[in-house]
């Protein structure tokens, strides 16, 4: 995945990348701003400013009065008439606008004169108005606002005086219309009061009707309570006689009505029998006094008394009480009497529901009358307020005619136009930030169609893979040679073993040593991705590094197709090598030599190119030679074809221990580079890290930063070696792997050719 698609847009990286992309835009951008300067018709504005107060209040004070037959309006809109085509138009007659220049071969000058028109409010809330006019000729833009100003004064001043004498004589017209109305009013009032039949109370009319139905009324509510109350009465008497209980309360409450019949006739009776009763009590005291309490009249008369206490206990204490059944007698009359008044009730109520409806028609036809009549009031009396009101403003505008209208003054007068448009330190400032967004949208487009490594990280993220060494630039001019030793310059481990770029070979060789993750890498495999990369040329250093660090070392050149080791060493080609021992022709110790300026490196060139090579390669007597190996050597560094090229590097990576990946950095260095790991990883090789080769180097210090790509690290380009800018290069540059006969015209890869 890209950096740019997942991380966000790198603005920084790519203004320092393409800095030069942003910076010609911006040049252009400056250019094409001159242009624009040099060729824009110049652009004039004349200003003028104005003051127009009221003289008075634009609108009659006629309070609580709709402005039926007066209109004003609440404030002018100066800034909308100025510019209204009426203006303009006089403005072009009575001034010859049409001649200047400016309008000369206009087809339609008002509407340019109006477009190029601005009228506008110093500040909301005053009467100050800004007047701007913006043309090709100073001169023109200030007659033009000059006869503007002229115009519009002349206007409000034709205006006003004509607006004075319409308002009094639509004032003096709505007081006779007024006035007549009122008076029709009147009239027409005095006959519908002659002709109704509503009463009057001073001047509120009554209605008797609705009165007497009130009255009505009030009599139905109350019958209708006493009906319920009687109904409610009978309900409990009826209850008491069907139930054959509680006869003696509702005694009670028929003697509380007024009804004692009962009362009466029980007390006649008591005082007759009281009157026997003491009559006996006599005899018996007169016979007692006249024979004695023994004798058989004494006795006679004392058992008649004593049946009559037997029979009436009551007379002892002065009462009687009825009889059951002449109770229930008294309590049913009572009931027929309540019956007899609730239907007295009911008459009465119906009668007075009649008396009621009829005044309820009468008294509906009156409030017709009534509702009329208040209509005649109101009338009358909004016209009479109307009318009074009126001639109070009629009044009040004879005094103020003086003061109706505007002030009107030039605070500013419009000078010769000044430039405003097209102004350098507007068009400029512009025209540079359009060329930069411009250019930096170039710059953008590029970067993300640039498929180098442009940072550490970016490898490091992109690979998935330790980046374990970037190797600087080397130029074989600048790295003399040792006295007697024929070693090709871009050996700098042997020449020059002090410098950065023997240097960056050692720090190869640590990561090497302490990024093994508790495995021991004894047989690693150096590669690339295409040719060119310069993968020889790191097993070779490398190999010196690891040696001259007292380990023992052989290098093996298992590029059949491509070798090139003895040629760095300085050899002559052998007869026998590596193709020899895996063909089975010769020992391992008859195929290595020894490099007399580094001690503890062997070196086993390829010897006579197979036929064969991916048969060789990816045999059992390859993996057997190299096991062999391990017995006899520290570390053995295995130099193959690229990964991209032929497929001997696959057969090689799966018997190694690891293998080092280095490439250049490139235009199409990411895709390749990619591919390459991929074509590894499946094979189940076990990759240890990245180097990257060819590194610009911008200063001698070890520590100075290195720079890819365009920012950050800054990778050189290969005119020759590395540099793949189309799929066909690519495609050349691999076939010349399968080209064997053609591989004697080749030159071994070196990363310090320019």
């Amino acid at each position: 995945m890209d950096t740019v698609s997942s991380q966000g847009v790198d603005v920084g990286g790519i203004l320092s990348r393409r800095k030069w992309l942003v910076i010609l835009g911006f040049m252009l951008g400056l250019g094409l701003g001159y242009v624009y300067m040099l060729q824009a018709t110049p652009r004039y504005e004349s200003v003028a400013q104005i003051l127009i107060e009221d003289k008075q209040p634009p609108t009659i004070p006629l309070t609580g009065v709709e402005s039926q037959y007066i209109t004003t309006s609440a404030e002018a809109k100066h800034a909308i008439v100025i510019v209204s085509p009426r203006i303009l138009t006089q403005a072009f007659d009575n001034f010859n606008l049409f001649r200047l220049p400016t309008f000369k071969d206009d087809p339609d000058p008002l509407l340019k004169l109006s477009e190029n028109l601005k009228v506008e409010l110093v500040e909301d809330g005053t009467n100050v108005l800004n007047i701007r006019f913006i043309g090709p000729y100073p001169e023109d833009t200030q007659k033009v606002v000059n006869a503007v100003l002229h115009t519009y004064q002349q206007f409000l001043q034709e205006a006003y005086e004509d607006s004075g004498t319409e308002t009094r004589d639509l004032i003096v017209k709505a007081k006779d219309d007024l006035l007549k109305k009122w008076q029709m009013l009147e009239r027409e009032y005095g006959e519908f009061k002659a002709s109704t039949p509503l009463m009057y109370n001073g001047q509120e009319s009554i209605n008797v009707h609705a009165q007497r139905q009130a009255d009505y009324e009030n009599e139905r509510v109350s019958l209708q309570k006493q009906m319920t109350e009687l109904g409610a009465q009978i309900k409990s008497v009826e209850e008491a006689l069907e139930r054959d209980d509680n006869l003696e309360s509702i005694l009670l409450l028929a003697e509380k009505d007024g009804h004692q019949g009962l009362k009466e006739k029980f007390s006649s009776r008591l005082a007759l029998m009281q009157d026997r009763y003491m009559a006996l009590v006599l005899q018996q005291e007169e016979l007692e006094g006249r024979y004695g309490k023994d004798h058989p009249d004494v006795l006679t008369v004392r058992r008649q008394l004593e049946r009559y206490e037997t029979t009436y206990p009551e007379l002892v204490n002065g009462t009687i009480k009825p009889s059951r059944q002449e109770l229930f007698d008294y309590v049913t009359r009572y009931l027929a009497s309540l019956k007899q008044k609730q239907i007295q009730l009911k008459g009465q109520y119906e009668s007075l529901t009649g008396l009621f409806n009829q005044e309820e028609d009468a008294a509906k036809e009156l409030q017709i009358l009534q509702a009329k009549d208040e209509q005649f009031q109101n009338e009358i009396a909004r016209t009479q307020q109307l009318f009074e009101v009126v001639v109070k403003s009629l009044e009040e505008i004879s005094l103020v005619s003086d003061y109706e209208g505007y002030n009107y003054q030039t605070l500013a007068k419009p000078t010769v136009g000044d430039k405003v448009a097209p102004l350098l330190l507007k068009v400029m400032p512009i025209a540079a930030l359009f060329g930069v967004v411009v250019g930096f949208g170039i710059a953008y487009l590029v970067d993300v169609a640039d498929k180098a490594f442009r940072t550490p990280d970016e490898v490091a993220s992109l690979m998935r893979l330790p980046v374990i060494g970037h190797v600087p630039l080397i130029d074989p001019e600048k790295i003399p040679k040792l006295p007697g030793c024929n070693i090709e310059p871009i050996m700098c481990t042997v020449h020059k073993p002090k410098s950065p770029q023997a240097e960056s070979y050692r720090a190869v060789r640590t990561a090497l040593y302490f990024n093994s993750r508790g495995e021991r890498h004894q047989v690693i495999q150096v590669t690339s991705p295409m040719p060119g990369d310069g993968k020889s040329t790191l097993a070779s250093n490398l190999a010196v590094t690891i040696a001259q660090s007292g380990k023992s070392v052989l290098l093996l050149d298992a590029d059949f197709r491509r070798p090139t080791q003895h040629e760095v060493f300085a050899m002559e080609a052998p007869e026998i090598g590596l193709a020899s021992v895996v063909a089975g022709d010769a020992e391992p110790a008859d195929a290595w030599q020894e490099i007399p300026f580094v001690p503890n490196l062997r070196i086993m060139a390829c010897g006579p190119r197979p036929e064969n090579p991916s048969e060789l390669l990816s045999s059992e007597s390859f993996a057997n030679v190299l096991q062999l190996l391990r017995d006899q050597f520290d570390f053995v560094i295995v130099d193959t074809p690229p990964v991209l090229a032929v497929s001997d590097p696959m057969a090689v990576a799966a018997r190694v221990d690891g293998v080092i990946l280095t490439f250049r950095i490139h235009k199409r260095a990411r895709p390749l580079a990619l591919r390459a790991r991929d074509a590894l990883v499946t094979t189940g090789a076990n990759v240890i890290g990245v180097v990257v080769n060819g590194v610009d180097h911008e200063t001698s210090s070890y520590y100075s930063e290195y720079k890819y790509g365009y920012a950050g690290y800054r990778y050189g380009y290969n005119s020759r070696y590395g540099e793949y800018s189309s799929d066909a290069q690519e495609q050349k540059a691999i076939s010349k792997y399968y080209d064997d006969e053609s591989s004697q015209t080749l030159q071994h890869e070196s990363p310090y050719q320019s």
